[in-house]
């Protein structure tokens, strides 16, 4: 925040998270219910099926639809959750045990490879390229930065992003997959 006069400027995102904040502890409480039901995955199913369905805030657990809808999300979240994920940082500024723990997880052979440079450039060439960015947002991915690492196709995006893409994908007839490749999750 900053303080100028008798104006105080406060960030649009620290207001939007206040929101979002309240909105949870709104609908915990509407839907407490649910939650005593169901436990905690079954609320979160309840929730992100009831977010993603066109008859948003109905019922879900007496429609047989929704039901299979609710199975269809427990799936992929049990489906994404066991997927790796790791720390953003910069080939450049890994040391060369981490260059080797990376290009492991994503299948790629680096031998007897000791010099930090060639295993930098491997991984480099994996991503098709020195930029590393999230295909879904578009957006460079800076070091902090959790990304999910798909088991198939060993592509990499936010956690974020790909969470919400997959599970997306989960109302829909088509089989989860790559944003990038197409791939089957």
């Amino acid at each position: 925040m900053l303080l100028q006069g008798t104006s105080i400027s406060i960030r649009q995102d620290l207001l939007m998270l206040t929101v979002g904040l309240g909105y949870l502890a709104y609908t915990v409480y509407t839907k407490r219910a649910v939650l005593q039901e169901r436990g905690v995955s079954g609320f979160v199913t309840y929730l992100m099926s009831s977010f993603l369905s066109p008859a948003r805030g109905t019922a879900v657990q007496d429609e047989p639809m929704h039901q299979e809808n609710n199975e269809q999300y427990s799936r992929m979240l049990k489906t994404i959750s066991r997927l790796p994920t790791e720390e953003f940082k910069a080939p450049s500024e890994c040391s060369v045990h981490d260059l080797k723990e990376r290009l492991a997880v994503r299948g790629i052979p680096h031998g007897k490879v000791i010099e930090k440079d060639e295993l930098v450039r491997l991984l480099q060439d994996f991503r098709g390229g020195p930029a590393a960015s999230c295909c879904i947002c578009c957006e460079d991915y800076v070091a902090g930065d959790v990304l999910r690492i798909l088991s198939t196709c060993k592509h990499d995006f936010h956690l974020e992003c790909m969470d919400k893409w997959a599970l997306t994908l989960a109302n829909s007839t088509r089989t989860p997959s790559c944003p990038l490749c197409n791939q089957e999750l």
